[in-house]
């Protein structure tokens, strides 16, 4: 079985229907809503292999970058165990890999 990892999904929203869609998008990698902690952000943990959670993350990008038109999303940020950050409108499949490597050293 591969190793799973294992990010923080921040959200710049508290809007039940912008983080219900991103759980929705991210529901192959066991989005585990946060308990309320932050003032303006909605936190969400996924856990999975390497390749799923880069497959999901950059899917979401996609559906983000498509909602534009509706108006700006709200900011995404994912975070690793060691506090490296990555923002989803600029995650390529180069970073993603690189900020779950920097995790499991």
């Amino acid at each position: 079985m591969p190793q799973e990892s294992t990010l923080e999904i921040a959200i710049a929203s508290k809007d039940e229907r912008v983080v219900g869609e991103v759980e929705q998008a991210l529901a192959g990698v066991n989005p585990q809503r946060w308990k309320d902690t932050r003032d303006l952000v909605t936190i969400i943990a996924v856990t999975a292999g390497i390749a799923k959670l880069i497959t999901a993350l950059l899917e979401l990008k996609q559906q983000w970058a498509k909602k534009k038109s509706e108006g700006p999303p709200p900011q995404i940020v994912i975070n690793n165990i060691n506090r490296t950050t990555i923002v989803l409108s600029e995650a390529t499949e180069e970073g993603l890999k690189k900020l779950l490597a920097e995790a499991e050293d």
